[in-house]
């Protein structure tokens, strides 16, 4: 099995869409790099890599952007810096499966693109709008930080209280949200205001997410369709699709089929934005766990 067949047997591992965020993520990340020590190496030109890094970072000036218009999308899986990457792979890993726990991995979908949609065009405005930034605006912006800042803020608005442990601490979501708002918010003071800016476009598209937005149908059907265009890109060989069919198939109608329908799913959820999770009855926690698998 070659590297490449061993990345989609691992990006087809099992149905998890945490796991395959991460994978496309920690991918970029090392092709970016690869392609950037393969000029230094080879070529003798350090340009090479930064040439192929800017196609993918988001640039603030429009006259730049519509001539990279895909940088919206490409941005928020580019990552420089290992500390980078670790950081928003770990958040993204263990609050990204609380909020899948809650809501889905199609629901964590749209979060993670819409919320790096909306931060990236918070960077542009910010950027070409408010005076103190525009002499920065021909910084780029780079990073999974908005999307993932988007997947704390939903998650944390649906269960403010839920608590995770830290070291010996138990800490409330909504704390862990605030602080996290709180530091992008203070750090548009210092040397990276458009990154910032993202965050936070990131952290209000979650709360909006949770508390008006989610019903939307177009969410779902441009989640599903970026859903796709990711999958195909890590297509699986056709004796693998035919197993997993069959596998579906046979072991795992049972349980579709006893799936709650999306309007149950929304009841519960708008009774745990308004009375918390707790209120839920035994039969009500049953039936998210099940929506959620």
């Amino acid at each position: 099995m070659s590297w490449l067949d061993d990345i989609r047997y691992q990006f087809n591992k099992g149905n998890n869409v945490i796991r395959k965020l991460i994978i496309v993520n920690v991918f970029v990340f090392l092709l970016v790099h690869t392609v950037r020590l393969f000029g230094q190496l080879f070529l003798q030109d350090d340009s090479v890599g930064e040439t192929f890094l800017s196609g993918l970072m988001l640039p603030a000036l429009p006259s730049q952007f519509i001539y990279k218009p895909w940088t919206l999308f490409t941005y928020m899986f580019t990552q420089q810096g290992v500390m980078h990457i670790a950081s928003n792979m770990i958040y993204l890993y263990f609050l990204g499966n609380i909020f899948r726990d809650f809501l889905g991995d199609k629901r964590l979908v749209q979060v993670y693109f819409w919320g790096g949609i909306s931060g990236g065009l918070f960077f542009m405005l910010g950027m070409n709008l408010i005076p103190a930034l525009i002499p920065y605006s021909d910084r780029p912006l780079l990073g999974a930080s908005g999307s993932v800042l988007a997947v704390v803020a939903a998650i944390a608005t649906l269960i403010p209280n839920y608590a995770v442990r830290l070291l010996i601490f138990n800490i409330p979501l909504k704390w862990i949200a605030v602080v996290m708002i709180l530091l992008s918010y203070f750090g548009m003071g210092g040397g990276n205001p458009g990154g910032n800016l993202a965050h936070l476009g990131g952290a209000l598209f979650g709360f909006l997410y949770t508390r008006y937005i989610r019903h939307y149908s177009i969410l779902d059907t441009w989640g599903e369709s970026i859903t796709r265009l990711v999958n195909k890109v890590f297509k699986r060989k056709k004796d693998e699709k035919t197993m997993y069919r069959s596998y579906k198939t046979v072991y795992m109608k049972t349980d579709t089929e006893e799936k709650p329908n999306q309007d149950e799913i929304d009841a519960i959820l708008d009774k745990i934005n308004s009375s918390g999770y707790e209120s839920l009855t035994r039969k009500e926690r049953e039936a998210l766990f099940k929506a959620s698998k």
